[in-house]
């Protein structure tokens, strides 16, 4: 009874996360949400800042008196000897006391380790805010691949619906002796072969379902689907191409957190170098402690038991003080430190001008490839609707028997082809844009 009970509750639990998963309609920004929450580079990433976080309060605790508790029992034993009078009894002496102490000057060295906590952490916030940048990117890139799979499985099945038609005109035509036998045999393996091209449209669009389904690291289900979006039309397109590059590039030093992020590390280069210096300056502290002390074996004056409180009590002690430590050779180990530091400083701002150049590369690239594709685009608009034409005059006249069927086949693939281009250009389009708005800082939804 109790496994089945345990069954039942497995497949009960299985079933709700299936169906959980397997909502009515994802959209753009639900499928980025939810690749950012289970992404393990993300978790990971996120989970390792937390340790920055950690040693950043840690720092600020520096600033503070530390205080300690030392309490020492010491127990005596006397071996006797053959003169019993100077024969000593056994005794304990205790020591009790609280000790504090706090850096009031060591040159800044404090308030820097702070400022060098705060900006590691904060960089590597931004290193988790590039991860689910690049994340979003692919997100984003195969949520328009199923978009594409759907038109193209689309554009098979209308061909198909109309290569049916085509063939139960071609039968009738042969019926009545207007077309040879041999068209209709052509046309019978025309619709055969538009079957399996369907058929693999619908696997492809499968095949991209489960690719997102995998990015985003949810359950693969058959009922995963997603919202079509309206896309942008060709008077978009002219719109869209005004912006220039160089003004991209200028948002995105901005907002890009790969550069956020290398800015930091040179600010935290510099920050090293100044916290090495300090190694120059005398340090100064306080230290304070209060303490007492009993021995078990004392006594009065009239050799009445001595009681620990009161030892304690009479024994009490403080103190107060200060230190000051002063650097004079140190055997070249400052100056060494100081030197690695600026070295390290050119290093980061090498890597600083590295992430920036980059940058401008890849969006000069991706500006580039936005224009070609807007070109193509348009280009393909064209194409398609000129070759719909022609395909649509083939059509009558190949029911009147002007043309053969090996020439409406091949204007009808000459329109397949370039209906083709034309979506995939529209989602090349489409997806370079969205590269364009995410170097602006636009949200990718």
């Amino acid at each position: 009874m109790i496994k089945k009970t345990f069954l039942i509750c497995c497949i009960s639990a299985f079933v709700i996360t299936q169906n959980s998963f397997a909502q009515t309609k994802w959209n753009l920004k639900q499928c980025v949400d939810s690749a950012l929450a289970r992404n393990l580079n993300v978790l990971e990433a996120t989970t390792s800042n937390e340790t920055k976080r950690i040693d950043l309060e840690q720092a600020k605790y520096q600033r503070y008196p530390n205080l300690s508790f030392l309490g020492k029992e010491t127990g005596y034993h006397y071996f006797s000897t053959s003169d019993l009078s100077n024969n000593k009894a056994n005794s304990t002496v205790g020591n009790y006391g609280l000790n504090s102490s706090v850096v009031l000057y060591n040159g800044g060295q404090l308030q820097k380790r702070i400022q060098q906590h705060s900006i590691d952490y904060q960089s590597g916030k931004l290193d988790i805010e590039k991860n689910k940048v690049d994340m979003s990117l692919n997100i984003v890139n195969a949520y328009l691949q199923i978009l594409y799979n759907y038109e193209q499985l689309d554009l098979s099945k209308e061909i198909l619906t109309q290569v049916n038609k085509q063939y139960e005109n071609t039968e009738m035509l042969v019926k009545y002796g207007s077309l040879p036998q041999t068209n209709l045999t052509q046309m019978k393996a025309q619709v055969a072969s538009q079957k399996f091209t369907v058929t693999q449209a619908e696997s492809n669009l499968y095949i991209s379902k489960v690719n997102l389904m995998l990015l985003m690291e949810i359950p693969v289900v058959d009922s995963f689907d997603i919202e079509k979006p309206v896309l942008p039309d060709s008077t978009a397109v002219q719109q869209n191409s005004i912006i220039k590059s160089q003004e991209i590039y200028t948002m995105a030093l901005g907002n890009q957190p790969q550069v956020k992020s290398a800015k930091l590390k040179s600010d935290l280069a510099q920050l090293n170098t100044d916290i090495a210096r300090t190694a120059y300056f005398p340090v100064l502290s306080a230290n304070a402690n209060v303490g007492s002390t009993y021995n078990s074996s004392s006594f009065t004056k009239n050799y009445q038991d001595y009681s620990i409180p009161n030892q304690l009590r009479d024994n009490m002690s403080s103190s107060l003080g200060l230190s000051l430590s002063i650097p004079i050779f140190n055997n070249w180990a400052t100056k060494a430190n100081v030197m690695k530091a600026e070295i390290n400083k050119q290093f980061a701002d090498l890597d600083k001008a590295a992430v920036e150049l980059q940058l401008r590369k890849d969006i000069e690239q991706s500006y580039a490839d936005f224009l070609v594709a807007t070109k193509n685009y348009e280009s393909a608009l064209e194409n398609v609707q000129a070759n719909k034409e022609t395909y649509q005059n083939a059509e009558y006249k190949y029911n009147l028997g002007l043309i053969t069927s090996v020439d409406l086949l091949t204007i009808r693939n000459n329109y397949v082809t370039a209906t083709s281009q034309f979506i995939q250009t529209k989602y090349q389009y489409f997806f370079k844009s969205k590269v364009l708005d995410f170097y602006q800082g636009k949200p990718l939804n």
